[in-house]
């Protein structure tokens, strides 16, 4: 009995001692101070990773601890790589910044060093050594990790992410609110150009800012901590051949005063990214073409000949012409006093009140067929069309919600959108979606809505054959069709708009009713084929005879030219997020 007690105990104590190096050894755990976003092949700012101090005895006095560093995507920041220098690269201190011992270094490659620490005192459970390493990023886009290997030390073996390598060195994005102005000087909305990483942007920059045709300069605000300079408007007096410089915010302009070019004095700050904020000062001219006013930015030249600001393009900055719709009523100045419900006076006389529904902005009604529309007695409606009659395009069923908001808008009335959409259905099963906008999901006869992401950015060409086709029509021999066995995935469109892949949105466009007027309208055959020649994959829009293709900006521009001359209407679109008059 005792032999086997005494075998049972050595077999415990064995088990500890297998056991001790995952506990005992595992002296410090390290966490990073900060992870940077950073540009390639550029100095970082100090990375600091702090050990604490984990083992019950702590470190104590004298002790020596050797560990290696390992660099992934990084290398020392130095001019040579040799132990001296190392060391200058390589601190070991505490939280703040005190002396804790003596550290030596072993270069072993670029990447690799061995580190020797000597403590020059006891350093207790539970507290802090800190390291601070100076590292230049690497060229590949990604994570910058350092492997600290403890090699039996009271430091901890441990693999830590201290940056991560970022593509670009700028994003610029609108920030301010988007209006509608007609003709007149204006303030657009800010634009808030950002580093996507820490020393993207080093050096002074000149960059080249771009309006719209009958859109011109008046000048500029900029402000920021990317600036060297105190914020303000900026001031002409750049010349064509000057360099980037830090002296002041100066400009010139092109001679149609639609392209500026801006001297930015900068500041850099190695420990966090920054940013300038453009506030737009322009004037809308006779010559301008109502709709957006998109601002296109571009990196002309940088003091240190690299690090451009990136290039941005259809930032909307602001929109010219009246938002949607106008509602107006004939004479409003004279209308007759109405007392109870009768006119004052004129008891004997019928009084017809004319209301103007007007699209004053292009492309802000969108339709598709005639409408009738049952209004009290006393009110008329008057529609000036601009999308074609029968084309596809929901014309007529854009038209009946506009209404639908503006008389609600114009008598506020205060019905919500979900009651208009309700109204809208009772008109058309498509007048829903024309009150609410955006990308929806349609089921039933297309009155069940059902918000989905955004349409990814891109141009759509609609191409319209210049004759009318009967809806009606269309959906009745439709019905007399068998169904089609394989369509195209519904949820595989939801998940290319969820990834913002407009080639997966292309690959699952689909239109039932093609079978049905194709045939009726062999000259859309003819018109899919022409597209199809220039490279371009066509669908009809609803029942025709409109066809249309997603394309991206450049791709649109090549298709216009094409297309001058012939006799078919092309127009060049984008999506929009929501209804008509909102």
């Amino acid at each position: 009995m005792r032999i086997k007690k005494g075998l049972a105990l050595f077999l415990v104590l064995a088990m500890i001692i297998c056991l001790m190096p995952a506990s005992a050894f595992a002296s410090t755990t390290a966490t990073v101070d900060k992870v940077y976003a950073v540009a390639a092949d550029t100095d970082m700012p100090e990375v600091y990773i702090d050990l604490k101090v984990t083992s019950p005895k702590g470190i104590a006095e004298d002790e020596v601890n050797k560990f290696k560093l390992n660099l992934e995507n990084a290398e020392w920041t130095l001019d040579t790589v040799n132990d001296t220098e190392i060391a200058k690269a390589v601190k070991l201190t505490d939280l703040n910044g005190g002396n804790i011992g003596t550290l030596t270094a072993t270069a072993t490659s670029e990447t690799a060093t061995t580190l020797t620490f000597t403590a020059s005192k006891a350093i207790a459970k539970d507290e802090y050594i800190r390291l601070a390493l100076k590292l230049t990023s690497g060229t590949d886009e990604g994570a910058v990790k350092v492997a600290i290997d403890g090699l039996d030390s009271a430091v901890s073996s441990q693999t830590l992410t201290v940056a991560n390598v970022g593509s670009g060195t700028t994003k610029a994005v609108v920030t301010g609110k988007v209006k509608t102005y007609e003709r007149q000087d204006l303030e657009a909305a800010t634009v808030e150009i950002s580093e996507t990483a820490v020393n993207s942007i080093t050096t002074s920059q000149i960059v080249k800012m771009t309006l719209p045709k009958g859109i011109t300069w008046k000048g500029v605000h900029v402000s920021g901590d990317l600036l060297s300079v105190a914020a303000g408007d900026a001031s002409s007096g750049l010349n064509e051949s000057d360099a980037p410089n830090n002296s002041a915010l100066k400009y010139y302009l092109t001679n149609d005063d639609r392209t500026m070019y801006l001297n930015i004095p900068v500041k850099n700050d190695d420990k966090s990214r920054q940013s300038i904020v453009i506030t737009p000062k322009v004037t809308i001219g006779k010559d301008a073409v109502k709709g957006d006013i998109a601002l296109n930015i571009a990196g002309y030249k940088a003091a240190d000949g690299k690090n451009l600001i990136a290039d941005e393009s259809d930032l909307l900055i602001a929109k010219y012409g009246d938002e949607a719709v106008t509602v107006s009523t004939a004479d409003e100045e004279n209308l007759p006093e109405i007392v109870a419900g009768y006119l004052q006076d004129k008891k004997d006389k019928e009084f017809v009140l004319q209301v103007t529904f007007k699209e004053s902005l292009p492309g802000s009604l969108v339709g598709g067929r005639f409408i009738d529309f049952d209004l009290p007695d006393e009110v008329a409606v008057t529609v000036e069309k601009q999308i074609p009659v029968g084309a596809g395009l929901a014309g007529g069923s854009g038209n009946g919600a506009a209404l639908l908001h503006a008389v609600n808008d114009y008598f506020q009335l205060g019905l919500s959108l979900e009651h208009l959409a309700q109204l809208g259905e009772e008109i058309g099963a498509d007048v829903p979606f024309c009150v609410c906008g955006g990308t929806m999901l349609a089921r039933g006869k297309g009155e069940i809505l059902h918000s989905l992401p955004p349409l990814p950015d891109t141009d759509i060409l609609l191409v319209n054959g210049g004759f009318p086709v009967s809806t009606a029509n269309v959906f009745r021999r439709f019905d007399a069709l068998p169904s089609m066995k394989e369509k195209p995935s519904v949820d595989a469109m939801i998940r290319g708009l969820e990834l913002k892949d407009i080639s997966i949105v292309r690959s699952c466009l689909f239109n039932d009713l093609e079978r049905v007027t194709i045939p009726m309208y062999p000259s859309l055959t003819e018109l899919k084929k022409r597209m199809v020649s220039l490279g371009l994959n066509s669908l009809m829009s609803g029942s025709g005879p409109t066809v249309f293709s997603l394309v991206d900006q450049d791709e649109a521009i090549r298709i216009q030219r094409c297309w001058q001359d012939s006799w078919e209407t092309l127009f060049r679109c984008k999506p929009v997020g929501q209804g008509v008059f909102r």
